[in-house]
């Protein structure tokens, strides 16, 4: 496993990446603290801003948002995790969906509350964007980086 840093309007981004190439792990923050967050070891090695995985962060900042769908993750946790992260992962850029939406979208329908809980157990921030995940009523609720940080990417994205 290795790690990339990537410098951003919101801070530094730290991905995790795997022998196979794939994002286990990605959030604001330095390496320590994402590896930490999702209960891995601190990877041996760093890449630097050259990677194409970096660029295609960078890139994302810069409002080209489909960058994001060509770098490669890896899903950890339940098959039903899996289904509410893979569904989160066709929210478009620019448009929010309510937790209600997301488990119908996850084929859950009954599942609101299950689906919430799993969207606060993605290890795999902006990636897996459960920043565009939002209550019924309109308001922001939680995310891990704060609303205010889940605020700012919505609006970064709602220029799409």
């Amino acid at each position: 496993m290795y790690s990339l840093s990537i410098p951003t309007p919101l801070g530094i981004f730290c991905m995790i990446i795997d022998e196979t190439e794939h994002v286990v792990a990605a959030g604001f923050g330095l390496v320590q603290e994402v590896a930490s967050r999702a209960a891995l070891e601190l990877p041996e090695t760093a890449h630097n801003a050259e990677h194409p995985y970096a660029q295609a962060i960078q890139a994302y900042f810069n409002k080209d948002y489909a960058s994001l769908d060509a770098i490669p993750v890896r899903l950890a946790g339940t098959p039903f995790q899996q289904a509410v992260h893979t569904a989160m992962r066709t929210v478009a850029a620019g448009t929010t969906m309510s937790y209600t939406q997301l488990a119908e979208l996850a084929h859950r329908p009954a599942a609101i509350r299950a689906v919430a809980s799993s969207c606060r157990t993605n290890k795999i921030i902006l990636l897996v964007p459960c920043h565009r995940i939002i209550r019924s009523n309109g308001e922001i609720g939680q995310y891990v980086y704060g609303s205010d940080v889940k605020c700012r990417l919505l609006e970064h994205e709602i220029a799409v």
